[in-house]
């Protein structure tokens, strides 16, 4: 439908999108992944993996995170920095929370200072 107010055509598309995806949750939430995983064209020399193989990894995982088992919004791949071996899809929050696990001074440093205002 053309439209010669933006306004009215932006509001109009919102619409029909919002409909669509209520209408077509798993086709959504495919189609989102397969958004972000278009914007990673580097995956192959990051990490050694196709964008075919990640797909397989978030499907195998059920579209869940490896650690949190939470529904996945955006995907992040988690590899071992020093061999670089792909361990499996990640979400981010559990993707920042990994950094920190390989930081074994940072992280003790944390339990201590969480420890000086724990209530246990």
């Amino acid at each position: 439908m053309p439209y010669a107010d933006s306004v009215a055509k932006r509001e109009y598309m919102r619409a029909y999108h919002r409909k669509w995806r209520a209408e077509n949750p798993d086709k959504d939430k495919a189609k989102q992944l397969r958004h972000y995983a278009a914007r990673r064209p580097d995956l192959k020399r990051r990490y050694g993996i196709s964008k075919l193989e990640m797909d397989a990894m978030v499907i195998a995982q059920d579209g869940k995170c490896a650690v949190c088992e939470q529904p996945l919004k955006r995907v992040y791949v988690d590899h071992d920095h020093c061999t670089g071996k792909v361990r499996g899809i990640v979400c981010c929050r559990c993707n920042i929370r990994l950094s920190a696990v390989d930081d074994s001074e940072w992280l003790a440093k944390a339990h201590a200072y969480k420890a000086k205002f724990s209530c246990h």
